[in-house]
């Protein structure tokens, strides 16, 4: 059976949500005094701990397994760099965002003089005053370089996106068998 990246990772994600979902299930059980067919419950249970035991391993070995074909895949299509790629773009829009908010161009020589001016006639006791130091030009050409991130980030979605779906692997039949069980194929 061939799948899509994405397909393996959605059953990937339904198997994780099927574990977690099974792990509630205790080992002991709650009777009451009063029964009659104690230990028959106890055997019941047990039995039915183990099948959900066995359930677990059997999913927790099926999604290792489409794991690693997911990560060999992934290797094979590029999907490992435009995740990197993506990540460093990221960082850098951030940091761009961060830089850029509450940015203001410097002043003109003559409207510094006239601030300074300014603050000169004023009673202010403090001697330091904060100053823009980027240009109007300086500061749209950092807007440039993070729309261009934007850009790029849109970009590699989009590469993400056609190859996760474009990309098939071919699952072993135990996983595809499980698919079937579970109606996932």
């Amino acid at each position: 059976m061939k799948i899509s990246l994405r397909k393996a990772a959605i059953v990937q994600d339904i198997l994780h949500a099927e574990v977690k979902s099974l792990k509630c299930i205790k080992a002991d059980t709650f009777v009451t005094i009063f029964e009659t067919n104690i230990s028959e419950q106890i055997k019941d249970h047990a039995e039915f701990v183990a099948e959900v035991q066995a359930k677990i391993e059997k999913y927790m070995t099926i999604r290792a397994i489409l794991r690693t074909l997911v990560a060999e895949y992934n290797v094979q299509a590029g999907v490992h760099k435009l995740l990197s790629e993506d990540a460093i773009l990221s960082s850098q829009e951030i940091y761009y965002e961060n830089f850029l908010e509450d940015i203001q161009p410097k002043l003109s020589n003559q409207a510094l003089e006239r601030h300074l001016e300014s603050i000169m006639n004023t009673e202010s006791t403090s001697r330091y005053i904060q100053l823009h130091t980027l240009t109007s030009s300086e500061i749209k050409a950092i807007r440039a370089k993070l729309d261009a991130v934007i850009r790029r980030k849109r970009q590699i979605k989009e590469k993400l996106l056609k190859l996760n779906v474009n990309t098939l692997l071919e699952v072993p039949s135990e996983v595809a068998s499980l698919m079937c069980e579970l109606g996932l194929d």
